[in-house]
């Protein structure tokens, strides 16, 4: 595997090479040197040092891990992965050939991999309607920020912070809102958004 974490590629290339580059981002030991994280981590992506602080970075984070992860539209480089707010994905969407309201399933085959984690997620299928509500994250992730006094966060608490739940040891207290996960966001999907998040420095190692 080792020749396959350097650029250029080597000119001939094992079965079993071949068969991990045919899908390196499921199959790559190294995560970081895979097409979809190297592209989102790369100027202008939501998760390159210039970015993460910027109006948006984490809902465009939460989109990326939930829905856009091994997508075509990343494979493709169609889009940074960076979205500002609604309107910028709304005018991402309707730059794209499907237009800005494909059908389930035009998204699902432009937008969405439903297997790019293994088993389908069925879900995702809808996923445009469910953008709008990671938008609604980004106060609530910029409050755990300031409870925190801007990072790095413990990575437990981000874990079940993401999960909806409270991290251990944590009292409920009289007044406290309830606590909901993002869309999409299950254990292992809020495991992987965790541990992009130690490389941008808001969550500890």
């Amino acid at each position: 595997m080792l020749p396959l974490a350097d650029i250029p590629l080597p000119a001939h290339l094992t079965p079993l090479q071949a068969l991990v580059m045919s899908r390196p981002d499921h199959y790559l030991p190294w995560r970081e040197l895979a097409p979809s994280r190297r592209h989102v981590t790369a100027p202008g992506g939501p998760f390159h040092p210039d970015m993460v602080d910027k109006p948006g970075a984490f809902p465009s984070m939460l989109i990326f891990r939930a829905l856009l992860f091994e997508s075509p539209k990343i494979l493709q480089k169609a889009t940074s992965c960076y979205y500002a707010d609604k309107a910028d994905w709304e005018a991402f969407t309707a730059s794209q050939p499907e237009g800005s309201k494909p059908t389930a399933t035009e998204a699902q085959a432009a937008y969405f991999n439903i297997c790019c984690y293994g088993q389908p997620c069925v879900q995702r299928r809808d996923g445009m309607r469910y953008i709008p509500e990671y938008f609604n994250y980004e106060e609530r992730w910029e409050t755990l920020l300031e409870a925190h006094n801007g990072g790095p966060i413990p990575f437990q608490s981000v874990l079940c912070w993401l999960r909806g739940q409270r991290p251990p040891g944590t009292p409920r207290r009289r007044g406290d809102q309830p606590l909901g996960k993002p869309p999409l966001c299950g254990p292992l999907t809020a495991y992987l958004l965790a541990a992009d998040l130690t490389y941008t420095d808001k969550v500890a190692t």
